[in-house]
């Protein structure tokens, strides 16, 4: 029996029609049918006992169809979220009736869901949108959720028919009252509920017989109140189990208390009422100046311009918006995290500081820390030290525990020495760098490096060089410093003050995987990544990411990096050199620039497997020879905002075999009122069929 449920990634095969014969004379039997058809289900609705939680009327709780309500059909077609079926009678017993696009089979189990009102989520029933509830009553039916599971059993012409389904309810509604230990009511502003051993409440159940996922259930409410409402979706095997309350009330003060869950065993489908009584346990003391510079949606502080932040809060975090500085004076967010998404912010230091952690999106911008204090990240990972877009000034160091997961960002002690994570690491620096003799390198010795030269060419020995960090007196990493370094995994260079990587600085780095080019670039030599043949991109390997300050990529740059993922290209001012990217890959996440004008060399991308080439920013670009030769499997070119043909290369396109397809996504996207100016151009012209305008 074939059993499919919402998530299926298997596609049901359209319009298939299965005949059975015993005899020239027997009768057909349709098993199968796809398109827009009649389907009728009869159902029952299932509770525990006499409370069912769907609908009210009044306030009051209903346990019966009503007429008109919907119930949305899935076998894993999406579709069928803008069809529902409809009960046409009162009760408990319905016929569920209507019409739905899809294809369904005779034996196949179609998975049902009843909501409240239209899921907003299309192709979506979960039914536990529980990261934030807002704690009313209204708010909860938007939790309303029950699903069963019926049997086709008949097909007849666009006639679908089925088993009985017998609804079951996926969660309960809670309604608690708060107060404190002098039975004072608690004004409630924001409330986490968990179980103990975090069984007990389900975060979400993806779809009947997925897995549970077991987790907590956060509420804000608009106006604080002592009366809450919660949706919660109780996991019926658990025997035994402590819910636990975490509250903040309009003021500031934080409560807690716990409720044991042992009396009245919690099922799905029940209404509850219950008494919690809190103890405080603290207070928020958060204050960001100017207030003006900032505004609060429920945890969350955005910095809208410079601000200082001083005191305590439990589960605050703090976003700053492009371009801003936050000075943190004495700050302790112990559950909240500083940062949005990386957006070329500063963050002065003052005093001692804690977080959960810091956020970053490297691949848009960075932070600069600066100033005398220190921050100290609870929760953290060597992303820090290896890969994230993290600029440290004012002699600010920032070390990583593996151990206890701590990341601290403080001033440096320079005859302090350096923890090396590789001991060939440190061996070849001791040889060369250790001006005092004591067998060690501190970070004055490290910082008073100015040329690495070819101390590590063609060692095989060393795998991680994550501490080059700290050489932050270098302003380039040297022809063949690197070259032949064929052991080396990850390394971490300065992210301040290097202009320049040289000719061959990594040839031949065959283990390196992820590589993160310093903001601070303006030059990338010849063949200085020749032969990576394991690199992926920046960070996450998605993309390898050119930084904006980058002008020139030397010839053959990145020859035959048979890994390379795709280009996130944030130069405004470009030359690519011949053959940069000559055997590369880049047919996972292809190429894009962001902005002005790039020129393009001979055979700059000839013979990789570059997909989609997308200038969609760029104003100016030239091509030279063969620059797209032998990509195969390039499909798009857009050129949305050169308004003016540019110079064909010669043979540029020659075997570009999926250029030659027809459709609105394969061909060339140029500015619409330029289209005809495209097509009578020399070398465009012999692909005006595939020129279009954006």
């Amino acid at each position: 029996m074939k059993k499919i449920h919402l998530f299926s990634l298997v596609a049901l095969m359209a319009g298939m029609t299965i005949t059975s014969c015993t005899s020239d004379d027997a009768p057909l039997e349709q098993t199968s049918v796809q398109g827009r058809l009649q389907m009728s289900i009869p159902a029952t609705f299932v509770g525990h006992g006499d409370t069912r939680v769907l609908k009210s009327e009044e306030g009051t709780l209903k346990s019966e169809w009503t007429m008109g309500d919907k119930v949305y059909v899935h076998n894993g077609t999406p579709a069928f979220d803008k069809s529902p079926l409809t009960a046409d009678a009162d009760g408990s017993n319905v016929n569920l009736v209507g019409e739905l696009e899809g294809t369904y089979t005779v034996g196949d189990e179609l998975t049902l869901a009843y909501t409240y009102k239209e899921y907003p989520y299309p192709g979506v029933i979960s039914g536990f949108g529980y990261s934030v509830q807002k704690g009313t009553f209204e708010d909860v039916q938007n939790y309303d959720f029950a699903v069963a599971t019926a049997k086709v059993t008949a097909i007849e012409g666009k006639k679908v028919t089925t088993t009985e389904a017998s609804f079951m309810p996926y969660q309960s509604i809670y309604k608690f009252t708060f107060k404190d230990e002098s039975d004072n009511p608690v004004e409630v502003k924001t409330l986490t509920i968990s179980s103990s051993n975090k069984k007990l409440i389900i975060g979400g159940r993806p779809y009947p017989g997925g897995t549970d996922v077991a987790g907590t259930v956060n509420i804000a409410l608009e106006t604080a109140n002592a009366e809450v409402w919660a949706a919660l979706c109780m996991d019926e095997s658990v025997e035994a189990d402590v819910i636990k309350f975490e509250v903040e009330d309009a003021n500031g003060i934080l409560y807690e208390g716990t409720k044991a869950a042992t009396a009245d065993k919690p099922v799905n489908g029940k209404y509850y009422q219950s008494a919690v009584t809190l103890e405080k346990v603290g207070e928020i003391t958060l204050k960001i100046t100017p207030e003006t510079n900032r505004t609060l949606e429920g945890k969350v502080y955005t910095v809208t311009d410079d601000a200082t932040a001083t005191g305590y809060a439990k589960d605050y975090s703090i976003y700053i918006n492009e371009g801003k500085t936050l000075t943190l004076n004495g700050v302790t967010l112990e559950n909240g995290f500083v940062g949005k998404d990386g957006l070329n912010n500063t963050i002065v230091l003052t005093g001692e500081n804690k977080v959960r952690s810091i956020r970053i999106s490297p691949s848009l911008g960075g932070i600069t820390f600066k100033g005398t204090g220190s921050l100290v990240m609870t929760s953290a990972n060597d992303d820090y030290t290896k890969y994230s877009n993290i600029i440290l000034q004012d002699g600010l160091m920032l070390t990583y525990n593996a151990e206890t997961k701590v990341a601290t960002i403080k001033p440096q002690d320079a005859t302090e020495a350096i923890v090396f994570e590789d001991d060939a690491v440190k061996t070849a620096c001791v040889k060369i760098f250790d001006t005092n003799g004591d067998e060690k390198i501190s970070y004055g010795e490290a910082a008073a490096v100015t040329d690495l030269g070819v101390v590590f060419k063609g060692n095989t020995n060393i795998k991680n060089f994550t501490e080059l960090r700290f050489f932050t007196g270098l302003t380039t990493i040297a022809a063949s410093a690197f070259e032949g370094c064929n052991a080396l995994e990850t390394i971490t260079l300065p992210n301040q003050g290097i202009t320049s990587i040289g000719a061959n600085a990594f040839k031949g780095a065959t283990a390196m995987e992820l590589f993160v080019i310093p903001t601070s670039v303006t030059s990338i030599g010849a063949s200085a990544f020749e032969g990576c043949t394991t690199l992926k991109g920046t960070y996450n390997a998605s993309y390898f990411i050119i930084p904006a300050n980058v002008t020139e990529i030397g010839e053959s740059a990145f020859k035959g990096c048979t890994s390379l993922a795709g280009l996130e290209i944030k130069s405004t001012n470009l030359t690519i050199g011949a053959s940069a990217f000559e055997n590369s890959y880049l047919m996972s996440y292809s190429v894009h620039f962001s902005t002005g004008k790039v020129a393009l060399g001979n055979r700059a991308f000839r013979n990789s497997q570059l997909g989609y080439f997308s200038a969609s920013g760029i104003t100016e670009i030239t091509f030279g020879e063969e620059v797209f030769s032998g990509c195969e499997n390039l499909y798009l070119i857009r050129l949305d905002k050169v308004t003016t043909p540019p110079a064909f290369g010669k043979d540029m396109l020659k075997d570009c075999t999926n250029l030659t397809e027809k459709g609105y996504t394969w061909g060339i996207v140029v500015p619409a009122a330029s289209v005809n100016d495209y097509k009578t151009a020399e070398g465009w012209k012999d692909y005006a069929d595939i020129i279009f305008g954006n």
